[in-house]
């Protein structure tokens, strides 16, 4: 009946908006926004489906249900392929191990780059160990220990940092306003959709080292 397609509809809609809006979400949030969304996009196509043998005639139905099992088991492989790509993009890439000992990546870590230099000339610190001491603004985790930080670098006359760096971090977890040192790799230049929903590039570094110096809860500025 045309009630059940318009509700089908409707379910399918409202299902798409959900599995949109996982995209911008974290990965803890996103999976079960995910599958959430999955199961109202299957739901949605078996109501308006329905809805469409109701008003079929009887040697019509035989042909659309034929037409329908094969529409879901096509409509499932491609939302499983979709889903496993969403996920793969939340998973946090793990650190490379340095071949280095602590005491060797210390010691030739870059220091004293300022963030304009790193930002404009990262071609040229590629693949180079850096050092930066800075406070971390945001965590994300993803899969056991392996996280997302954006760390400020630039503190300002008021103890307040700036100028993010994105961190690609394998270790214990560290929380938001931790004062940390920083050994790691430069990767590159990064770009993430921020909460906003605008795009952000800074720079990409694999951590090596990262220890906490100030606890968040113990930090006076």
């Amino acid at each position: 009946m045309a009630v059940r397609k318009i509700i089908g509809w409707g379910v399918i809609i409202f299902g798409a908006l959900i599995l949109i809006a996982s995209l911008f979400q974290s990965m803890i949030t996103a999976i079960p926004l995910l599958l959430f969304s999955l199961v109202l996009l299957f739901f949605g196509y078996i109501i308006k489906g329905r809805g469409s043998e109701a008003v079929a005639k009887p040697s019509e139905k035989k042909k659309m249900s034929i037409l329908k099992k094969i529409g879901i088991g096509a409509g499932i492989f491609f939302l499983v392929i979709i889903a496993l790509g969403i996920i793969g993009s939340m998973i946090s890439t793990p650190t490379k191990t340095s071949t280095l000992s602590e005491d060797e990546i210390k010691s030739t870590a870059l220091k004293n780059i300022t963030y304009d230099d790193l930002m404009r000339n990262v071609e040229n610190y590629k693949g180079k160990v850096i050092y930066y001491r800075g406070e971390v603004i945001q965590v994300s985790q993803g899969i056991g220990d392996n996280y997302d930080l954006r760390i400020g670098v630039t503190p300002n006359e008021f103890g307040i940092y700036n100028d993010i760096i994105w961190v690609n971090y394998r270790g214990s977890r560290v929380l938001e306003n931790d004062l940390v040192d920083l050994w790691g790799n430069v990767k590159g230049l990064k770009t993430y959709t921020a909460v906003l929903g605008n795009e952000v590039t800074v720079p990409e570094v694999d951590a090596l080292i990262l220890n906490v110096v100030i606890k968040a809860g113990n930090r006076t500025v």
